[in-house]
């Protein structure tokens, strides 16, 4: 019996959507802020951002992971 290694491509290029909308304007000074250190807990701020996007009429779930990981600062970024 005759084995063939099978070639595989374990590491494939990461491709991204061609076309991400845009965020809503002025959405920066508005997004709320997560430090973990200071402010508000982690419900809290779950909260308050649920009703920011809310009143920014985000309906799209890209938009909420992109702006959530906006939101987060310091070490609870990292």
């Amino acid at each position: 019996m005759v084995f063939k290694p099978i070639v595989q491509t374990r590491y494939a290029a990461l491709v991204l959507p061609q076309n991400l909308d845009a965020f809503p304007p002025g959405y920066l000074k508005h997004l709320p802020r997560y430090n973990g250190e200071t402010g508000s807990s982690t419900e809290d701020h779950l909260q308050a951002f649920l009703y920011f996007t809310d009143n920014m009429n985000i309906k799209q779930e890209i938009f909420y992971m992109r702006l959530f990981v906006q939101s987060l600062e310091g070490n609870v970024r990292t």
